[in-house]
């Protein structure tokens, strides 16, 4: 990672430019090198490149944790529900499963979708006797 100060961007309140070196892996395919680029309004006595590549850090955690599992385990980007607050209920019973699941004990929230496919077994995950 590299951090530089910076001035004069068509950002009003940007104090830092980053540059993100990593390497990328897709299961099944090769990995590849990858560049990801960010600003922040944090001066560097604020937060240096070490503070920074913390929060980088701590983005995709949250990526891997809730946005991927949304995604691939419930389909969320292939949800055809896309009127009024549907979506926004959907996406909270969503977060409900998950956390419910991980709450359990499950590590992968696939194997715990499967050992809860009945309703009342369903219901028992969520604490309804």
């Amino acid at each position: 990672m590299k951090a530089a100060t910076v001035a004069h961007l068509d950002f009003p309140h940007a104090a830092q430019a980053i540059r993100i070196h990593r390497w990328r892996r897709v299961k099944g395919r090769p990995a590849t090198r990858e560049t990801a680029y960010g600003i922040t309004s944090l001066t560097f006595e604020q937060a240096g490149a070490a503070l920074l590549a913390t929060f980088a850090r701590q983005h995709w955690h949250i990526e891997d944790r809730q946005h991927y599992v949304r995604d691939v385990t419930f389909g969320e980007d292939a949800s055809t529900s896309r009127t009024g607050r549907a979506p926004a209920a959907l996406a909270i019973f969503r977060g409900a499963v998950i956390t419910a699941i991980r709450a359990a004990g499950y590590r992968y929230i696939p194997e715990g979708r499967l050992d809860h496919v009945t309703a009342t077994a369903a219901l028992n995950l969520h604490g309804f006797p």
